[in-house]
């Protein structure tokens, strides 16, 4: 199956979003209490839309990672476009709650 640009630019935000939040990460103990404590106050500053955006985001990014020669299948399952599908992890990455509950999501 040949992979049209939009579906390689798609695919290109995961890896470039996933790649940056888990750049962002620190293997110190002290950063990763705060981040378990910080997990949990993310959570709780989230909506209940905000967080349906993040566990979609995460599962699709996923699924993804796992299998991007099915991009246009994981995209119609979503119901969702790849330019929709964009939208939503510039949305995610522009801000920081986001994207720090997409990097908890995700365990990055």
């Amino acid at each position: 199956m040949k992979t049209s640009n939009p579906m390689r630019l798609a695919l290109l935000l995961v890896l470039l979003i996933t790649a940056a939040l888990a750049g962002c990460s620190s293997d110190d103990q002290t950063s990763q209490a705060t981040d378990n404590q910080n997990t949990t106050e993310i959570a709780d500053k989230l909506t209940a839309d905000q967080q349906a955006l993040v566990k979609q985001a995460a599962a699709m990014a996923d699924a993804i990672n796992d299998a991007p020669e099915s991009l246009a299948k994981i995209l119609a399952d979503n119901h969702m476009t790849t330019k929709q599908f964009q939208t939503m992890i510039y949305r995610i990455s522009a801000d920081p709650v986001l994207s720090r509950a997409y990097k908890v999501e995700r365990n990055l």
